[in-house]
Parts: structure tokens; sequence; C-alpha cells
């Protein structure tokens, strides 16, 4: 996460130039992400005393990073960066990207980029595959427009996404959209709290899945 933190910023004017600017971004980042993964997995990674214990690794005092093959740091990748007037969005993999769109005063949800799955639905595409850059989906679009606006984002992993999509429809849950305005209102602390909350009490009860949720509201008035 640190990592991609540093990298869109960097190449995000590229990606707001032009399609082909757009194209080439996604392809840039997602290689060096991989290169980052290969070095990572080469030196080992720093587990803490808990981890190491409940994965039955060796103490720190026998070795200090566990070295991994790379396919064990394979992972699905979903962001949204927001400069100005337009965004960009990357999604590899399953899970769901949803925007809020508010139309003459009324809000309603959009599925922006559904589950990126392999041949069969219990597979998916990772940043690890060899296939990665030909595989992921990069978006780029204004927040404002004539007859409407972007009021918010939501990102999931595959855990949320069983619960909150219907995949015949392309419709998100109406809770999506509770979610983001409850982030639009409640102090950060609080938000955290009650959205660990829905995933540990609601999603995590319904799915052996990895349960991630991602929010970003647009305050009224912006």
């Amino acid at each position: 996460m640190n990592r991609l933190v540093e990298l869109v910023p960097a190449h995000l004017g590229e990606a707001l130039a032009s399609r082909a600017g757009l194209e080439s971004f996604k392809d840039r980042l997602i290689s060096q992400l991989q290169i980052d993964l290969l070095s990572l997995a080469e030196e080992g990674i720093d587990f803490s005393e808990e981890e190491r214990e409940k994965h039955r690794l060796p103490v720190k005092g026998e070795i200090e990073k566990v070295p991994c093959d790379v396919k064990d740091l394979s992972s699905t990748l979903l962001f949204v960066a927001v400069y100005g007037n337009q965004y960009v969005a990357l999604h590899l993999g399953d899970g769901v990207i949803g925007m809020e769109i508010e139309r003459f005063g009324n809000k309603e949800m959009k599925t922006l980029s559904m589950p990126n799955n392999g041949e069969f639905a219990n597979e998916t595409h990772f940043l690890t595959s060899r296939n990665a850059c030909f595989e992921a989906k990069v978006y780029k679009g204004r927040l404002d427009y004539v007859g409407r606006k972007t009021t918010g984002f939501i990102l999931m992993s595959d855990g949320p996404e069983a619960a909150l999509l219907n995949k015949r429809t392309a419709m998100l849950a109406p809770a999506c959209h509770k979610l983001i305005n409850a982030n639009r209102l409640l102090e950060s602390g609080d938000m955290e709290q009650q959205l660990s909350a829905t995933l540990q009490q609601v999603i995590a009860t319904k799915t052996s899945d990895d349960c991630s949720i991602a929010l970003m509201s647009r305050i009224s008035g912006k």
C-alpha cells in the first residue's frame, strides 16, 4: 500500500493526459509493483512474533526475515485516485469498485468495475500473474459533468462483494450508499469502528474470503 501511494501520484499526470497515457500508466505501475514483489520475496518478510507463532515460522532469534515464494505475495489490486475534477481507477482481479452519483439532488450507486475472475468462478487474476498488465482494467473520468457529479467511491474485496453486489444485474446494495454517507458524516475514528463492526458482524459471518472495504466520500458543498 505504501509503495502504491508513492507510485500513483508520480505518474498520475501521464494517466490523465490521454488514453494512451492511461494505458502506459497502468502497465508501468503494475510492472514496478511486480519488480518490488520479486525483491521482497528474495529479501524476506519481517514477520512479527505473533505471526511467526501463528504460522509456525522460525523465531527472530533464528532468522530475521523469512524468505518466501513470490506466489505467496499474490493479491488483487483496486484503487481510485482523485486529482482536481478528475479521477483514475485501476482494478485487477475480483472485488468491486462502485461510485455514488448525484443527479438533480438524488444520489444513486453505479458499478464502475465488476469482478474480473479467471476461467472458473473460484479463480481470479493476481498482481503476481504474468498476464496482470493485460487483465487489469483502468478508468478515468470527470467528477463533475453536465447534470451529474460523483460524490463518493467504494472499493471492496471478494468477501463484501458476495454480500453487496448482485452479479446478475451488476447492481450494488443500498448499504453501499449508507456506508459512503456515514463516512461523509462521522469522525474518522467513529467511522472505522462502524465499518469494522459491519465487516465482522454482518459480512464475515457469510464468507471465508478476505473482507476489506475502502471508502471515499465528497463533503456536501464541495
